[in-house]
């Protein structure tokens, strides 16, 4: 789906505005856990009224760093840093 257009209002919105039937479906995704997963930016009260557009120029600028957990798989480790450039944008929107 082209991130842009979107039956859900598409990147102009707030993230707050995204109705939760939306998950796995909506342009924040390649930002976002696995639908219904801890990392769900559109429950984050955090960012209810960050515009989606704003969030996402922020992620693809974002210095955030992460440092791997051996002990754990591929997946819960892009989890993590998903979750850092979280925290980088929540941080750098104030």
């Amino acid at each position: 789906m082209d991130k842009n257009k979107s039956e859900f209002g598409g990147i102009r919105m707030k993230i707050g505005e995204i109705p939760k039937q939306a998950c796995g479906d909506c342009p924040l995704i390649e930002w976002c856990g696995d639908s219904f997963d801890d990392l769900c930016l559109c429950t984050d009260a955090r960012l209810q009224d960050v515009k989606v557009e704003h969030y996402i120029h922020l992620a693809e600028s974002s210095t955030a760093t992460h440092e791997d957990d051996p002990e754990e798989d591929e997946d819960y480790n892009y989890c993590r840093y998903k979750e850092a450039i979280c925290e980088d944008v929540i941080i750098r929107c104030k």
